[in-house]
Parts: C-alpha cells; sequence; structure tokens
C-alpha cells in the first residue's frame, strides 16, 4: 500500500467523521431553532389572549357610553328602564377588566401593569360619576354642558383603555412578529368601533346643547367622520393583503354596509335636524345608532380568532419541522456511515475521471467520452450531469451562432429596402463613412449620383401602386450590372435612388451614369403594360486626396437632380464644377 493510498484513505475517514460532526451540528442546530420557534408560538398564544382581553376591555368600555348616553337623556317615563340598561352593560364593562386584571403578565411583567389598568379603572370611575350626576338630575334640569362633560370624561376613559390595549399590542408583536399584521388590524378595528361611539357620542351632545356649541361639535364630528373613513380605508386595505379569509371580506362588506351606509347617515341626519317634532331623542337616536355597529365588534373578534387559528398552525408546523429535523439528521448520520463502507472502492477512480471531463469542458473539448462502468448511482448522476452539461454547451454554442446569424440577419434587414432588395439609405450613409475613412488610401476621386424615375406619380396614378412597385424593382435590377466592385447603389427613398462610385474621375462618373440612363430608357418595366421609363440624374464629385462631406455631396446631386429635372427630365447634370476641401 503506497503513501498515496494512505493519505487518500485517511481523508476518507477524516471526511466521513467531518461530515458526520458537520451533519449532527446542523441537525442540532436546525432542531433547536424549531424547538425555540415552536415555543415562541406556543408562548405567543396566551400573549394574544392578554392582547384579546385588552381589546374586549376596550370595547366593552366604547360600548358602555351608548347606555351612559341614553340614560342622560332620558325622561321620566323611560328612566328606569335605561338606568337598568346601564347597570348591565357597566356590569359587562366590569367583567372584561376583571378577566384582563385576573390574566398573568408573564415571566416580564411587562404590559398589564398595575400603574396603567389603575389609571384606566380610575378614569373609567370618574366618567361613571359624572354620568351619575347627570342621572340623577331631573330631566329638565339636565343641562347639554353637563352631559357633555360627562362624555368626554367617558372619552378619557376610553382614550386610557385605548392606550393600555395599544401597549400590549406593541409588547405581543416585539415577542411574536408573526401576528404583528393581525394585531394592527385588531387595533385598527378596535378604534373604528371607539371613533363609531364617539360619533354617536357628538351626535348626543349637539341634541343636547346650546346652538352657540353647534359650530364646534359640527367640527369635532368633522374630524371624527375624517377618521373613521382613513380607518376603513386602512381596515379594508390590510384585510385584503394579509387574509385570504371569505368571512373576514364579508365582515368589511357588512361593515360598509351596516354603519357607513346606515349608522353614519343617520347619525350625520340627526345632527342636522332643526325642526323640533322631527329632532329624534337621545334614547331614540342612541337605540337606532348602536345596531350598526354591532358588526365591527364582530369583525375585530374574528381577526383575534384568524390570529389564534394561525398561530396554532405555525406552532403545529414546528413540532412538525422538529420531527422532521431529527429524523433527517439521524438517517443522515446513518447514510453517511453505510456510505462511507462502499465509496473507498468505487468513488476515487470515478472521481478523476469526471474531473478530466470538468476540465475537457472548460477548455472547449465537448467530445462524449466513452462510457464508463457503473460506478454507483451517484456517480452515474454525476457523469450524466456532465454530459447534460456538455450539451448544454453544444446547444450553447449552436444558440450562439443562430443568434450570430440572427444579429446579421437583422442588420442587414435594418440596411435594407424591403421592396427593391437595396440598401437603404441608413445602409448608405454606414457605407459612406467607412469610404471616408479610407479615402487617404484611394488614388482617385469618387461621384455620388442622385437620380429618380421620370413622371413616377404619373405611373402609379395610371397603372397602380402595384406597377409603381415593379417598376422600382426593376430599376434596381437594370443598375446591377452596370456597378463595379466597390460601388454602391441604394433607394434613397420614394423613387429615388443614390449611387456612389468609387475611384472615378469626372469624365468616367459621366459615363457610368449615361449608361445607366440609356439602360433604363431602353428597358421593359413589364409584360402587362407597354410601360416606359425614363430617369433624371445629379452628379457631385470628389476631387482626390478632398475629405468628403457626404452631406455637401448630397445637397449638390440633389441640386444637379433639380437641375436635370428642370432641363427637361431624362438627362444627366455635373456641370458645376465641385472643388471639396478639407474643412478649416
Amino acid at each position: 500500500m503506497t503513501v498515496a493510498q494512505v493519505r487518500i484513505q485517511t481523508l476518507q475517514r477524516a471526511g466521513g467523521v467531518v461530515a458526520a460532526l458537520g451533519c449532527l451540528l446542523l441537525g442540532v442546530v436546525a432542531m433547536t431553532a424549531s424547538y425555540m420557534d415552536y415555543k415562541s408560538f406556543a408562548e405567543g398564544g396566551s400573549q394574544l389572549e392578554r392582547f384579546h382581553r385588552a381589546l374586549n376591555a376596550a370595547n366593552a368600555m366604547s360600548r358602555e357610553r351608548g347606555p351612559s348616553n341614553a340614560a342622560m337623556g332620558s325622561d321620566e317615563g323611560n328612566r328606569e328602564a335605561k338606568v337598568g340598561d346601564l347597570v348591565l352593560r357597566r356590569r359587562q364593562t366590569d367583567a372584561a377588566l376583571r378577566r384582563l386584571a385576573d390574566l398573568d403578565d408573564g415571566r416580564e411583567g411587562v404590559v398589564t401593569s398595575r400603574r396603567l389598568f389603575g389609571q384606566m379603572t380610575a378614569s373609567l370611575a370618574l366618567g361613571r360619576a359624572e354620568v351619575d350626576r347627570v342621572v340623577a338630575l331631573p330631566p329638565a334640569m339636565r343641562s347639554g354642558p353637563a352631559i357633555e362633560s360627562a362624555i368626554l370624561a367617558m372619552f378619557s376613559a376610553a382614550d386610557e383603555a385605548a392606550r393600555l390595549r395599544d401597549l400590549i399590542g406593541r409588547d405581543v408583536i416585539a415577542r411574536t412578529p408573526q401576528i404583528g399584521a393581525d394585531v394592527m388590524l385588531a387595533t385598527a378595528a378596535s378604534d373604528l368601533r371607539e371613533f363609531q361611539g364617539r360619533l354617536g357620542s357628538y351626535v348626543v351632545m349637539m341634541l343636547t346643547s346650546a346652538p352657540e356649541t353647534e359650530p364646534r361639535l359640527r367640527r369635532d364630528m368633522d374630524r371624527t367622520v375624517e377618521r373613521l373613513t382613513f380607518l376603513r380605508e386602512s381596515v379594508s386595505a390590510y384585510t385584503d393583503i394579509y387574509f385570504r379569509d371569505p368571512g373576514l371580506r364579508d365582515l368589511i362588506s357588512q361593515i360598509h354596509a351596516d354603519y357607513f351606509r346606515k349608522g353614519l347617515g343617520y347619525a350625520m341626519a340627526a345632527a342636522s335636524m332643526r325642526v323640533p317634532e322631527h329632532t329624534p331623542s337621545v334614547g331614540t337616536f342612541t337605540a337606532e345608532y348602536v345596531p350598526s355597529m354591532k358588526t365591527t365588534e364582530q369583525f375585530g373578534d374574528r381577526i383575534v380568532a384568524a390570529s389564534a387559528t394561525r398561530l396554532e398552525t405555525l406552532r403545529d408546523a414546528e413540532w412538525w419541522h422538529l420531527v422532521l429535523a431529527g429524523l433527517i439528521t439521524a438517517i443522515t448520520l446513518c447514510v453517511i456511515g453505510a456510505t462511507a463502507l462502499v465509496l473507498r472502492r468505487r468513488l476515487f477512480t470515478p472521481l478523476m475521471e469526471a474531473h478530466q471531463q470538468i476540465v475537457a469542458i472548460a477548455n472547449g473539448d465537448l467530445t462524449e467520452p466513452a462510457v464508463l462502468r457503473s460506478a454507483g448511482s451517484e456517480m452515474d448522476e454525476m457523469f450524466e450531469g456532465l454530459s447534460e452539461l456538455r450539451s448544454q454547451q453544444v446547444e450553447k454554442l449552436r444558440l450562439e451562432r443562430a443568434q450570430t446569424a440572427l444579429t446579421q440577419q437583422l442588420r442587414e434587414m435594418s440596411q435594407t429596402d424591403q421592396l427593391t432588395g437595396l440598401p437603404n439609405r441608413r445602409a448608405l450613409m454606414d457605407a459612406a463613412a467607412r469610404m471616408a475613412a479610407l479615402e487617404g488610401q484611394a488614388s482617385r476621386g469618387s461621384a455620388l449620383v442622385m437620380f429618380d424615375i421620370d413622371h413616377f406619380k404619373r405611373i402609379n396614378d395610371t397603372y397602380g401602386h402595384a406597377i409603381g412597385d415593379v417598376v422600382l424593382r426593376r430599376l434596381g435590377e437594370i443598375v446591377r450590372p452596370v456597378l463595379r466592385p466597390g460601388d454602391i447603389l441604394a433607394r434613397y427613398g420614394g423613387e429615388e435612388f443614390t449611387l456612389v462610385l468609387s475611384e472615378v474621375d469626372e469624365a468616367e462618373a459621366f459615363a457610368i451614369t449615361e449608361r445607366i440612363r440609356v439602360l433604363v430608357g431602353e428597358a421593359r418595366f413589364t409584360d402587362m403594360y407597354d410601360t416606359r421609363v425614363t430617369a433624371s440624374f445629379g452628379i457631385a464629385l470628389r476631387a482626390p486626396g478632398i475629405r468628403a462631406d457626404w452631406e455637401r455631396m448630397i445637397d449638390i446631386a440633389d441640386r444637379r437632380l433639380y437641375i436635370a429635372k428642370q432641363s427637361g427630365r431624362n438627362c444627366t447634370c455635373a456641370s458645376d464644377e465641385i472643388q471639396l476641401r478639407h474643412a478649416g
């Protein structure tokens, strides 16, 4: 046994041990993470219960304002019944507060501190005392300011409850961020219920206060309506984004129907009535208005229930992740041990072959190698992967060539006139630029010829545009045989063509142009019609050693074409003596 073999076997054993330890470590990490998440979600359920009880307490204090307002607005005939309703509602509120107070704060004891809870209950006691003072007065002696003061005192108690609810909500989000959106949405629903109740209380103030307080109360109502609109939009948006529960969407629609279409409209109408016999009493208004807020309360409860279900689902999922991580770790360790027994004989030679194939692929050798005898399913899969990689490289090369050909085809199409098959104006200018770059090597001059078909519009009008197209195509076929290597014929636009002649002097350029003119005049363009066509030509010359200004040459050739047209057509104009000089 050689030293190299000993080293390989030692490395193999060491690698197996390291792999096993790494797998064990990863398994422990995964199981620990799953356990911590499981524990967090389990604790999140109790945290959510704390928030739910704080939410119920805040909502109960909001609901208490309805019976309070009704009792303060009662008359002698229904005072006893309204006070009975208020007493019953206060019992429900007190029960909700007791449930919140009885709940353990958890090991940190952060949120439901006795100080915050005491501030809330003290503020509620003050508000109730204000309400009781008003209710104890005879109906005739209950003034608008006294009722307003009592309602505002109850507002302060609700604010304290909302502060406690929000603080608990923030603590829940900090501990269990996975239900942060749920908590925020439930808080928004609670605020929506609170401000719905406040709007009703403002209407009660309007119904019981003096006229001079109406502008101030009206402003408060308008601000409350704006807040309600904002909360409604927020609740709708968050529900659509974070929840897929059709029941929640149905409740949103029901809130729109019950409150924003009915209750809100009724409140605004009641606040605007000025005819005493049509103005509802406080008791009547409260009885009609309060039911419109019921769906909002149901929505908040549904959100919390959905959050609890989500937490249970997350908790159960993490439990199965924990179990799965343990199973995978155990199975993987077994597989590593079993695999180590057979890899010593069936790994290294195939690996070297794989290495050689990878190097060959990297060097561009895509030849398919000879098939090896089976080296185990894992190595077979590796070789299949290499074969697939090789095929992909072959396909990549094919696609690159096809892309190059397509790019060339598109370039040719972009520089070719589709009707005549001749280069277009863009191709002409590119060719002119290339010629300009080589002008220093030229021993003779060059010429630019512009020509077009005489009376081409008459051909279109007489025979139709299809025949006009035939004439344009045939013109290119007639002129091409006259061209020399290096000459360029392009369709400039419409019936106008441009010819660039390289390595010519004035006489040769004129002779070539005249030959083309004669051929055009003698040619038969169609078999169907005896269509005779003539053309007019304008020539611009560039003297040897002078750098061509192609734009200027085009202008000269075009001007001379115009002169040929004015001189009777079917002729060539090269009469001006043009000296092109270097700029400056």
